[in-house]
């Protein structure tokens, strides 16, 4: 399985992963880590990471995949196409 980083977030190794950079940067993940990471049951009480689903070439991903922020993003790149 393969893992992205939900938001820019300093691991305990002290790598920076910025948001949908991979996780772990380098070798296999740990079941221990990813588990803290994965999940709100860690000190700032939300998930950091998240497994990417992996679709045949081609295929867009489901929108709940995609996350809130990409949507926003795309959404205000038209708006502000749209003005011009």
């Amino acid at each position: 399985m393969k893992y992205e980083a939900l938001e820019r977030f300093e691991d305990s190794d002290g790598h920076v992963y910025e948001a949908t950079s991979p996780y772990p940067a380098k070798g296999k993940p740990k079941k221990e880590r990813l588990e803290v990471l994965l999940t709100s049951n860690n000190r700032y009480g939300r998930p950091f990471v998240q497994e990417v689903k992996e679709s045949k070439q081609g295929e867009e991903a489901p929108v709940e995949e995609v996350g809130a922020e990409a949507i926003e993003e795309v959404k205000e790149g038209k708006k502000s196409k749209e003005g011009k």
